[in-house]
């Protein structure tokens, strides 16, 4: 069902309100991508499409608002349903992880069914054990997310990073953090890793500089 004139009316007078108490720059970034799906008059219903981190948030910190908005426009007996809908990113980053996926799969099956890959037992030699060192944690412990100061310019960034702690590896994987100095970067990731563990207690995080991963990865080729 779309949404008539009238309808999409009422929710532009919801926006209207919203953006004239707000930051120019959260509105366009939680609140411009919110899109009316329709609007269910009989059961003073409002039908909203967003990404599941523009819920998340709005409900998180701007639902309040929203309701305080809605009851001066006189349309506090009104509530809000979402559905939630991939935004573009995660919809691209879904498709090059499958892509990935697939590539990787056909890899090993060449790899599986190429007999050149298959030597006899007596010319292969002995089977070496290697240490395993254990990963060292190099997690700040004083960069925590109850010690981020989150403000127009991170808030993104901070919403981005509390998805993967609620599902680490799935969510914005990976994501790559921006931005000037001062704001929170390091922080960030820091903060990531330590919710992350307090979750899921048999997950190992490891935080290191892409020159030390890249030297252990050619170590482990070359000698391993």
């Amino acid at each position: 069902m779309s949404a008539s004139v009238e309808n999409y009316n009422i929710w532009d007078n919801i926006l209207g309100s919203v953006r004239k108490r707000l930051n120019g720059q959260i509105f366009e970034t939680w609140f411009s991508p919110i899109e009316l799906d329709h609007c269910d008059e009989e059961n003073a219903v409002l039908h909203l499409r967003a990404s599941q981190i523009n819920k998340d948030w709005i409900d998180n910190n701007y639902l309040d608002l929203l309701g305080a908005t809605m009851s001066e426009l006189d349309l506090g007996n009104y509530r809000l349903k979402w559905k939630v809908e991939d935004s573009d990113f995660e919809k691209n980053n879904t498709a090059q992880n499958a892509s990935v996926r697939e590539d990787a799969v056909g890899s090993i099956e060449s790899a599986i069914t190429d007999p050149q890959n298959f030597q006899s037992s007596s010319n292969s030699s002995s089977t070496k054990f290697v240490d395993i060192e254990p990963i060292e944690n190099t997690l700040n412990g004083k960069y925590t997310f109850e010690k981020f100061v989150v403000g127009s310019c991170n808030e993104f960034a901070h919403a981005a990073a509390e998805a993967i702690v609620e599902a680490p590896g799935k969510t914005y994987n990976p994501m790559f953090i921006y931005g000037g100095v001062g704001l929170g970067k390091t922080h960030l990731m820091h903060a990531t890793g330590h919710a992350i563990i307090a979750r899921n207690r048999h997950l190992r995080v490891a935080y290191i500089t892409s020159e030390k991963f890249m030297n252990e990865l050619i170590n482990a080729i070359r000698f391993d």
